[in-house]
């Protein structure tokens, strides 16, 4: 069985778990992911009710456990200010332009960079 490191954020209202777009694409799953979910880059931030749930299914399916680290944002988390998933700007092109550890990094400072959306 293969084993994945994944990324939970929390912050004192809600939580979600940090995966790639594509993963949710390679998984079939992209269309059930709730708009309560939100999106940066090439990352989604999936809502721990539901589509954290969805995600770690289809892993577990696919023959996958999921380890997961867990981070806490304090109050309010930035990924609140995220877009919504989905979102038009998952594209293609943002799918394989940045890495898992920029968009991580990017949670931790108030750098921005070409890659990061902010609503």
């Amino acid at each position: 069985m293969t084993t994945v490191n994944k990324r939970f954020f929390s912050d004192a209202g809600h939580g979600w778990l940090s995966v790639k777009y594509k993963e949710l694409v390679e998984l079939g799953i992209e269309n059930q992911i709730t708009a309560y979910s939100y999106v940066n880059g090439q990352s989604a931030y999936l809502e721990e009710d539901k589509d954290m749930e969805t995600y770690l299914n289809a892993q577990k399916s696919a023959g996958v456990t999921v380890e997961i680290d867990k981070r806490d944002h304090g109050e309010v988390s930035r990924i609140r200010k995220y877009d919504a998933f989905p979102s038009k700007i998952v594209s293609d092109e943002t799918i394989t332009s940045e890495s898992e550890d920029d968009d991580v990094k990017n949670l931790f400072t108030d750098e921005v960079n070409e890659n990061q959306v902010f609503a």
